[in-house]
């Protein structure tokens, strides 16, 4: 049994690797698509159609209600297999090579030249050279207002950003922040309470109720001009991926609603749309902060969207893996079918789990140059 738990367990850890992967991928979609938008973005194509700019913003709009959610979901999950092998010495120090370097790394070579690329864009008359303009760029304080981000551009710095790169920052301090409850909730104290969580969890339904928490906080708090979401909605898809690793009970309540889920996500994206639709065209207000029941229920919208997604997409993934194999190896040697592979061969690595294997290592070093 102890066996065949570890292969179940390896089979998710495969499932969510290769969607992280696609998702990194897709981000050089996703950026290239804001050039097209009509929005504020280092270069921008001014000559388009209004259809191009519709299509580029409901192409936007749809990926940024699910894609870092999503991003982050994995990212949770991933702490989980990550703690089965690693003492929290090496796991902390797994955290600074995979997260904090790349974000120095990026937040050094990589992002500066960008946003010095979009002022010679965006402002024919800028002559500040290269290193003038990092002088300026890196004019910094620390501040616990920026929470989780901690850093602010001095008073007279405008220009400061961790663009795409907030990610990684955010990830770092709340993977620090909650490692001492997911820590207990291995232990076999926390095993008992995960164990009680899921079983009222996996009832038909109540899965959903996950997306309250994120509608709310992203409704009445507003969103945040970095990653734009409410700062304070990461910890809980995070939480929520942590779970996934924990019981595979969880798991299998995903892949049992994606079908009800996707036909929320659909309603729950239109919604969200439409409203802000509504305040940028009639209202001319900002979506992100206005507070009309329009624009509460824009980001209302999204935030239960996004849940909505993460389980229409994760179950339909573990769906088609079932499908493609047939059935499951794990649950035919339990069922003593003389038909199912033996233990040995479901252990041997297929192309999959390769793939995934490498895509855990590459995806949040990769992550660090889509834009460029």
């Amino acid at each position: 049994m102890k066996n065949i738990d570890q292969k179940s367990h390896q089979g998710d850890r495969r499932e969510t690797y290769l969607m992280g992967m696609l998702i990194v991928v897709g981000l050089v979609f996703f950026h290239s698509a804001q050039i097209f938008s009509g929005a504020d973005f280092y270069v921008e194509n001014t000559q388009q159609s209004g259809i191009a700019i519709l299509a580029a913003n409901l192409l936007l709009g749809f990926a940024n209600m699910w894609g870092m959610p999503l991003m982050m979901f994995i990212a949770g999950s991933a702490i989980w297999f990550s703690l089965r092998k690693r003492t929290l010495g090496q796991f902390l120090l797994n955290r600074v090579q995979r997260l904090v370097i790349p974000f120095i790394t990026g937040m050094v070579l990589i992002f500066p030249p960008q946003v010095w690329i979009g002022h010679k864009f965006h402002l024919p008359s800028y002559n500040e050279n290269y290193w003038q303009f990092l002088r300026r760029f890196f004019d910094i304080r620390f501040s616990l207002v920026e929470f989780p981000g901690f850093i602010v551009g001095a008073p007279a710095n405008t220009i400061w950003s961790t663009g795409y790169l907030w990610f990684l920052n955010y990830l770092f301090v709340y993977t620090v922040l909650l490692l001492p409850f997911f820590w207990y909730l291995r232990q076999e104290s926390g095993q008992r309470l995960v164990s009680r969580w899921v079983s009222f969890l996996a009832r038909p339904w109540v899965i959903f109720l996950l997306a309250l928490p994120i509608g709310l906080l992203e409704a009445f708090l507003m969103t945040d001009s970095t990653g734009v979401w409410n700062r304070f909605v990461w910890p809980f898809f995070l939480f929520y991926g942590f779970l996934l690793g924990c019981d595979r009970r969880f798991g299998w309540a995903i892949q049992r609603h994606w079908r009800s889920a996707l036909l929320l996500g659909i309603v729950a994206f239109l919604s969200y749309f439409a409203s802000m639709g509504y305040l940028l065209v009639v209202l001319e207000a900002d979506p992100w902060t206005n507070y009309s029941p329009v624009g509460l229920l824009e980001r209302f919208s999204k935030g239960l969207g996004s849940w909505f997604w993460i389980i229409a997409i994760m179950g339909l993934a573990r769906h088609i893996s079932q499908r493609r194999a047939h059935q499951d190896p794990i649950s035919s040697v339990q069922s003593g079918n003389p038909g199912s592979p033996p233990l040995e061969a479901i252990s041997e690595p297929s192309w999959r789990d390769k793939l995934s294997d490498y895509g855990s290592e590459a995806q949040l070093p990769f992550y660090v140059i889509p834009v460029s």
